[in-house]
């Protein structure tokens, strides 16, 4: 199979430097039931942590506004992955059936900064891994490999292949 193909070339972000307050975006869509951040959320609005949550997403109505959050619409690609790459970390909401759209992860990857990965449920281990992150402890981050299939060029030479 030959995935989707993205123009790594193009792609410019600004170097990382720790944010005064950690910082940290969701970019993507969200499903009631599924991927659904209520519980999430709910745990950030009780929080009394310093921190600043940035959302993208064009499903707002399953982001109300709790405190040190901003929800914004989705942006271009080429805008998304230098704000992302400011963040000191990105939330990955799974899906259950563990069917994922490669697209999010690969802007994830791309942008170098460290995911965490959280359940629907956001059961107390994530809980413990979020309150790690805030901290700066990175050590439960999702790694994500084998990002350089995804590259034009890489998709081009399988095409080609192909044909030959």
């Amino acid at each position: 199979m030959i995935p989707q193909g993205f123009d790594f070339k193009a792609v410019s972000l600004p170097e990382y430097s720790r944010n005064q307050v950690p910082t940290f975006i969701f970019a993507g869509r969200a499903y009631e039931g599924m991927r659904d951040p209520g519980q999430f959320l709910r745990y950030l609005a009780a929080s009394d942590r310093t921190f600043r949550f940035v959302v993208y997403t064009n499903s707002p109505g399953l982001f109300p506004l709790v405190p040190k959050m901003t929800v914004k619409g989705f942006i271009p690609r080429e805008e998304l992955l230098p704000e992302l790459a400011k963040a000191d970390f990105l939330v990955n909401i799974t899906n259950p059936f563990k069917v994922q759209s490669p697209s999010k992860l690969i802007d994830y990857g791309l942008s170098g900064r460290p995911v965490l990965d959280i359940s629907s449920a956001f059961t107390n281990e994530e809980r413990k891994n979020f309150e790690s992150f805030l901290d700066g402890d990175y050590s439960a981050a999702r790694r994500i490999e084998g990002l350089e299939r995804y590259d034009i060029a890489s998709v081009a030479e399988a095409f080609l292949s192909l044909a030959r």
